[in-house]
């Protein structure tokens, strides 16, 4: 019998059906069950796929394991354009939702994430399907230096996937009866034990399905998530937008329920133990069980939260998710950060709902890309990277600290103007990276403005629609001529109004621009490229975002935008019908 709690299922052997009809609850379920379960070996029961691989979906990346078990994992992509770019987020848990005492655990805090991998990093060997839908993912720069990856396991490790690794030897592998539920009662030190001897394994047995980088010869490697990519990939990833990412108490549901998603006795109060992976709903990204079922380890070690940031000080390690024992939705949160202990009892902790998922992930530094990197870092510390005008070059302090080192002879004058060059390089980065960060907030400002701009002008026609209404029924309607003419007279006030309101930020919208084109240099659209991403969802709110910053980038490419006509630049981005109604009051 392979089910959970009460199932009772049917047994096949060959063609042969030993057990067709069982009743829940019936006593000739069971003893029929037991007699088929004496006379069948346990492999013949359990399907090697329902152990590690029980749904599979496009986009899977799909390693293989001792005893012919697999690793699915699923991509998760970044919206980071080169190297040194980073993903700035917010995690942890919102104010409303922070028990009033553990607001130092658990506040919401910006920190930021990278991963390794490129698009060209990825082996051949996984496969053109999954290859082919990671690369339309918008997000994960198949076809331009944008976007980052890394891979997180489809499921939680399971008990069969464990004795695969720690166990197996030589001869064939027999799987057991709990061999499809999540791995518990190991440790930090032992998940540590199984993800070295598991990546070894793979860079014997299957290197051709690792990132690798021939160079100096470093391959990828599994091991544990840290708490910023385990809590971005559980509560969706790029999968969904900013907004959904931030402000759902748990991930997006498509709107079904919670408890469709989760393994916990919130919604399953006779719940005794860990359920079999796959049970539920996956989430945005298509992972199972991230939150329920067994809490899970993370390679980070626990730090408080304190003012939007993590302290230095470093404790036992972190657990996130949630385990089956949940009683309540705040104790499945993905921002929650529970400490735990590496030890209890004098031993290693081990509990029986703590598990693990792991993450693929690999150096960031290999030989292999150097010359890209040097390249990258350079352009970095230029000053005015962006315009990098021969002007710019001419102010660059270095040159002259470099012609004056070249004269001089005391070696300690010439290593701090070394110093004082490498302190010039290091300003100049800090500049440039804000420079960087304040052009992406100035064209997030222009899509926004375009968003404020549609909202005030679908308002306005509303009012223009109404005015009109208003002006034949004090035609038809006698006696009250006078009234009606009042009420349309201040409804023509607030169309002036809005008419005011969307100039105003449409002056500020081509000055926003101008200014990103007088920075840039005609560099913008390195920048847009990334700040588009953010958008690449199918959410409404994302959708017409993206619409948003197609304009803008139609825009930045324009010379001299604020000379532009008003009504002109309304026509790129409204509707005919729509202008009709405004053209007349510009």
């Amino acid at each position: 019998i392979a089910g959970d709690g009460f199932s009772c299922f049917s047994l096949l052997k060959g063609k042969k059906r030993l057990l067709g009809f069982c009743l829940v609850g019936s006593f000739l379920c069971w003893s029929d069950a037991f007699a088929a379960f004496q006379r069948s070996p346990m492999s013949e029961m359990i399907d090697v796929q329902r152990v590690s691989h029980p749904q599979q979906t496009p986009g899977d990346v799909v390693l293989p394991m001792p005893g012919n078990l697999v690793m699915p994992l699923r991509a998760v992509c970044l919206p980071t354009a080169g190297f040194f770019d980073e993903a700035s987020m917010r995690f942890g848990v919102s104010r409303s939702g922070v028990r009033p005492v553990g607001q130092y655990m658990e506040g919401r805090y910006t920190t930021s994430l990278q991963a390794p991998f490129e698009f060209s990093d990825l082996p051949d060997a996984w496969g053109k399907d999954a290859l082919k839908v990671i690369a339309k993912d918008p997000v994960c720069g198949a076809d331009k230096e944008s976007g980052r990856l890394y891979f997180i396991g489809k499921y939680e490790l399971t008990r069969g996937q464990w004795r695969a690794v720690m166990e197996h030897k030589e001869g064939d592998f027999a799987l057991e009866l709990d061999d499809f539920k999540p791995v518990t009662d190991v440790s930090w030190f032992d998940a540590q034990a199984f993800s070295r001897r598991y990546s070894e394994w793979l860079m014997q047995n299957h290197p051709e399905m690792l990132p690798f980088f021939q160079v100096e010869g470093r391959s990828a490697f599994l091991r544990l998530p840290t708490e910023a990519e385990w809590e971005y990939a559980a509560r969706g990833g790029h999968r969904v937008s900013d907004h959904e990412r931030e402000n759902t108490l748990l991930f997006p549901f498509d709107g079904k329920d919670a408890g469709e998603y989760v393994v916990a006795g919130v919604f399953e109060p006779t719940l005794s133990s860990v359920m079999r992976i796959g049970s539920k709903q996956p989430n945005p990204l298509g992972l199972y069980d991230i939150l329920g079922n067994c809490a899970e380890m993370t390679q980070s070690p626990f730090r408080f939260s304190l003012g939007g940031r993590l302290l230095g000080g470093e404790g036992g390690f972190l657990v996130k998710g949630g385990s089956w024992r949940a009683m309540t939705l705040e104790e499945l949160h993905p921002g929650r950060r529970l400490e735990a202990s590496y030890y209890a009892d004098a031993k290693a902790l081990a509990r029986d709902d703590l598990g693990f998922r792991l993450v693929l992930s690999g150096v960031f530094t290999p030989k292999d890309r150097q010359e890209r990197m040097d390249a990258e870092w350079k352009a970095l510390t230029q000053p005015g990277s962006f315009a990098s005008t021969e002007k710019d070059k001419d102010e660059d302090i270095r040159i002259a600290l470099q012609e004056v080192g070249a004269q001089v002879r005391d070696s300690a004058l010439k290593q701090r103007l070394a110093d004082i060059e490498n302190a010039a390089s290091r300003y100049y980065m800090r500049v440039n990276t804000n420079e960087e960060r304040m052009i992406k907030e100035m064209l997030l400002g222009a899509a926004f403005s375009l968003e404020t701009v549609a909202n005030y002008a679908a308002r306005c026609y509303q009012l223009i629609e109404l005015r009109d209404g208003y002006l034949k029924l004090s035609r038809s309607d006698k006696g009250k001529e006078e009234q009606h003419a009042r009420e349309a007279a201040s409804m023509d006030e607030e169309i002036r109004n809005f008419i005011y309101s969307i100039k105003n930020v449409l002056f500020f919208y081509k000055k926003t621009v101008d200014e990103v084109q007088r920075l840039m240099a005609g560099k913008q659209h390195d920048l847009l490229d990334s700040v588009q991403l953010q958008f690449a969802h199918d959410d409404a709110f994302s959708k017409r975002l993206l619409k948003r910053m197609e304009i803008v980038a139609r825009h930045s490419g324009t010379a001299d935008i604020q000379s532009h006509d008003e009504l002109a630049m309304l026509k790129t981005f409204l509707p005919e019908w729509l202008m009709v109604k405004l053209k007349t009051y510009f």
